[in-house]
């Protein structure tokens, strides 16, 4: 156990709106997950689009964010205040996701999230991770970059994280429950995956573990 303890390390990955499976199958070995808000808003298209999987076809849900110039953090990007945005994402969700088994349990937490007065991106997605990591029982924190006093070392081992597929974490939690990904479970394949993904994610132990 004191072994096991002494390598729980930190996950950085890009935010993103509507969080992947893969990040929370190796979230379940991370004590911390870092979203590298300190990056350029073209560098993560996902950190405020997502995709729902539906029997119809894909279905997309775009954040409305303030227009800015290239390069800038995604730290600074805000969201452009509309009312109509929750309502719409909200519908469409539940339209996508209505009779998946377990989307009743989570449908008020990701209510909750949408209707939320937000006014910068990276604070919705960093929510929607800690959502998805919570409800799959991690006990994972979810940190910013830009908020980190001494930055993420330079010295951090990259590695290939193998994800089972593109899918969303919290779709999967909508359809088969927390049992999916949960600690110290393997994620059963409910279905052929779309393609296989190979996301660098960066993993390293944290100070002062013992």
């Amino acid at each position: 156990m004191a072994r096991a303890a002494s390598e729980r390390g930190i996950l950085a990955t890009l935010p993103a709106f509507w969080p992947t499976a893969g990040l929370v199958l190796a979230a379940r070995s991370a004590a911390a997950v870092v979203l590298r808000d300190d990056l350029p808003l073209e560098a993560a298209p996902a950190s405020h689009r997502a995709r729902l999987s539906t029997d119809a076809g894909d279905v997309w849900l775009t954040l409305p964010i303030r227009a800015a110039t290239p390069g800038t953090p995604l730290c600074a990007i805000r969201l452009a205040p509309t009312a109509s945005f929750a309502p719409r994402a909200m519908r469409a969700i539940e339209h996508a996701f209505a009779d998946a088994p377990f989307f009743e349990h989570y449908r008020c937490d990701v209510a909750r999230l949408l209707f939320r007065e937000w006014t910068a991106l990276v604070p919705l997605a960093a929510a929607m991770t800690q959502l998805a990591l919570s409800a799959n029982g991690l006990r994972a924190s979810v940190l910013l970059a830009s908020e980190l006093v001494a930055g993420i070392p330079g010295d951090a081992r990259p590695i290939l994280h193998r994800s089972v597929s593109d899918g969303s974490a919290l779709e999967r939690l909508f359809r088969h429950g927390p049992t999916e990904i949960g600690p110290g479970r393997s994620a059963r394949r409910t279905a052929p995956p779309r393609r296989r993904v190979e996301a660098p994610i960066l993993h390293f132990p944290m100070q002062g573990a013992r």
